[in-house]
């Protein structure tokens, strides 16, 4: 149209030049995905099965996630994690950074049981008694 100039670009994009660190494997965003719970992330709907399979093949495996809460606040946590751990019989081990305590707090293992709120809520008791960089983000 009037006043478009085409003109040649360099197509050559670099993840890790452009974020500063390195572009997320296939298999660390399939588990992102199942983590967060967001179905709509997904290409299948079996994808929290498919990262229960991924744990129950290895004898050693550790999954580490931020709770939620560190750039928005939230009143619940989504149920992805909850759902791996219970399908692969993993504990969830809650770990909080307490900044105003400048401690590192590792609370027991829980193993998921068929109380699902309960058992919500006890992660959620966990947390509400660490202060984060940013308290104003904690979970509510």
């Amino acid at each position: 149209g009037a006043g478009m100039k085409l003109r040649p670009v360099s197509m050559d994009f670099n993840y890790g030049a452009s974020f500063g660190e390195r572009s997320p494997s296939a298999y660390e965003t399939l588990l992102l995905d199942a983590i967060l719970g967001d179905a709509t992330l997904y290409s299948r709907q079996d994808m929290v099965e498919q990262v229960v399979k991924i744990f129950n093949r290895h004898d050693k495996f550790i999954l580490a996630m931020a709770p939620e809460g560190t750039r928005k606040t939230v009143e619940k946590l989504r149920p992805g994690f909850y759902y791996i751990a219970k399908g692969a019989h993993i504990p969830i081990v809650p770990v909080g950074f307490d900044f105003l305590k400048k401690e590192v707090v590792v609370s027991q293992p829980l193993y998921p049981t068929d109380n699902m709120d309960g058992d919500m809520e006890k992660i959620l008791s966990f947390y509400r008694t660490i202060r984060g960089r940013n308290p104003e983000l904690g979970l509510v």
